[in-house]
């Protein structure tokens, strides 16, 4: 017959393990956040839809469109310009990258957005580096993960 051989257990009774309901990915967390992702869906819709029957958005893409007409070949780098201000700014790119779409078409809106992109990236990059570096580097002192790196 062949006998089971028990691992050590090393003196750890089961009052020492931590017990499962205290770990980050409990149950009741994950419902937590199921409940507030429905909760925020929910207001995304109910914003959209309250948006939807108070704004004429035909109406409103074909005034954006029109002055864009008026401003000539100089709107899709004054579009550029505010993109990269606004992003820099904090602002999120999503709805400036949209409206661009509907605005200019998809091709054009295309190339304007990469351009636009790359350049509020790289100035971001830039003034981390030089300008905010030491402003970031005392943020930053009190955690050692972040000196390691």
């Amino acid at each position: 017959m062949m006998s089971t051989v028990e691992p050590p257990t090393s003196g750890i009774s089961s009052s020492d393990t931590p017990s499962s309901d205290k770990t980050p990915t409990s149950s009741d967390e994950k419902g937590s956040r199921k409940r507030w992702l429905g909760l925020v869906l929910l207001l995304v819709v109910v914003a959209a839809t309250v948006t939807g029957r108070l704004v004429d958005a035909p109406d409103v893409i074909d005034t954006a469109r029109q002055a864009i007409r008026e401003v000539g070949p100089w709107a899709s780098v004054v579009f550029a310009a505010v993109y990269v201000v606004a992003t820099l700014l904090g602002f999120p790119g999503t709805p400036l990258t949209l409206a661009c779409a509907l605005m200019f078409g998809f091709w054009k809106a295309f190339i304007i957005m990469v351009t636009a992109t790359t350049l509020a990236s790289s100035i971001a990059f830039l003034v981390a580096r030089y300008v905010a570096r030491d402003s970031i580097e005392r943020w930053l002192a009190p955690s050692n993960s972040a000196t390691k790196f």
